[in-house]
């Protein structure tokens, strides 16, 4: 068997039952060919089972599930999107309240969220958009809200910080009409 080539993970731990202050694990993973979200499982196969992370779609091509937002040196992604790299830190969503270690509860928001830096600009065309508002109900870290436009109720992106980025692009990938382009900051 050929030796995988190792990475440190720093990983954030907190429960709030039981801890008083969140801290960091370190763990030695292979990271060559693996996602975020694949280096969290060998975590937890391997070092810890007691790590909790969210899954859903396991990666395998882009449905609508968007269930493992976290951030990977100061990033946010989609763990399942998001490939390994050397000496990665992974958080919780900044925009959620924790429930434990890396599972954000996607319906409670923090009351002052951490800021990412903006790393991404999101554009709609709105002589495309239709106001279906499908980017507003598919994603997950809520960078949508809804606002009156030439009396029209329009999704327009008031968090970009908070979203996902390259690694998710539900938002771009869903829409029938083709009015919304995710894309780097230059």
């Amino acid at each position: 068997m050929q030796e995988q080539e190792l990475t440190t993970i720093r990983i954030f731990r907190f429960d709030p039952s039981v801890d008083r202050e969140p801290r960091y694990e370190t763990y030695r993973v292979p990271y060559v060919g693996y996602t975020v979200l694949g280096s969290l499982e060998y975590v937890y196969k391997y070092h810890d089972s007691s790590l909790a992370y969210r899954t859903g779609c396991l990666g395998k091509g882009s449905g609508r599930c968007g269930a493992c937002p976290v951030t990977v040196n100061g990033i946010p992604a989609l763990s399942c999107q998001r490939m390994a790299e050397p000496n990665m830190t992974v958080d919780p969503h900044p925009k959620f309240e924790i429930i434990k270690d890396l599972v954000v509860d996607l319906e409670s928001p923090r009351q002052e969220p951490l800021k990412p830096p903006v790393t991404i600009k999101i554009t709609i065309d709105r002589s495309k958009c239709v106001g279906c508002r499908d980017c507003f109900y598919i994603c997950q870290a809520r960078v949508y809200e809804l606002q009156k436009v030439d009396g029209k109720t329009l999704p327009v992106p008031a968090d970009v910080a908070s979203c996902c980025g390259l690694t998710c692009k539900m938002c771009s990938t869903h829409c029938s009409h083709d009015a919304i382009k995710v894309q780097l900051l230059e």
